[in-house]
């Protein structure tokens, strides 16, 4: 792996999806910011089922591996593999946060990535957190698609690995392989991956370091 980047300590807000207290799901499409709001596959107008039907794959390390960078601990804690209908996209170039950890990418499986479903979906994505909306009246299932729809802060692990993501965009189904990871550093700094799919709100996202990508349908 080629990565040499530091992690500016600080705040990092990650989120799967706002608690559904806060009535996310039932916003309006309109009420999402103009410009960072998006209707994810508006051409999704039939469905044969989900595009993406597997859950996420993790698997257990006989020993947990540690690398260092400028200072800072990346901790990969669990083997995982995905294959999931891509969302939404979001870029970070600035600071040490956007090398290290550039692109989230907002995933769905299962029934979430039913056209059926998803065409109904408008996606927002800005300062690490993933927000998801539908119209009232629509089939979809705020649980269910709760926890087969995630926000995923993917670190590629190397030049050629981010080559490959920066090809992905929304509506491709990507399949991935890597490793979930935690990253600590001076002052107590801590950012810690999710490792279940139930979670939601806060700290509820998972941190990848990507080995492979491959778009596997567009």
């Amino acid at each position: 792996m080629t990565l040499s980047v530091a992690v500016r300590a600080g705040a990092i807000l990650c989120a799967l999806l706002l608690h559904p207290h806060q009535g996310v799901a039932f916003i309006e499409p309109e009420d999402l910011d103009p410009v960072a709001g998006m209707r994810a596959l508006d051409s999704a107008d039939a469905s044969g089922g989900p595009l993406a039907p597997d859950p996420p794959a993790q698997v257990s390390l006989e020993e947990n591996f540690t690398m260092e960078w400028n200072g800072y601990r990346i901790e990969a804690i669990q083997g995982f593999g995905i294959e999931a209908l891509v969302l939404g996209r979001k870029n970070y170039v600035e600071g040490d946060m956007g090398q290290l950890v550039p692109i989230d990418l907002a995933l769905a499986w299962g029934q979430a990535s039913d056209p059926l479903w998803v065409r109904h979906l408008s996606v927002e994505q800005s300062d690490r957190v993933y927000r998801w909306s539908y119209p009232r009246g629509t089939p979809i299932d705020q649980r269910s698609f709760e926890v087969s729809s995630a926000n995923m802060h993917i670190m590629p692990a190397s030049p050629e690995i981010r080559a490959m993501l920066d090809t992905v965009g929304p509506g491709d189904v990507v399949r991935m392989s890597g490793f979930l990871v935690n990253i600590s550093g001076p002052g107590g700094y801590a950012w810690n991956t999710s490792i279940v799919r139930t979670d939601v709100g806060l700290g509820a996202c998972e941190v990848i370091l990507v080995e492979t990508v491959e778009i596997v349908g567009r």
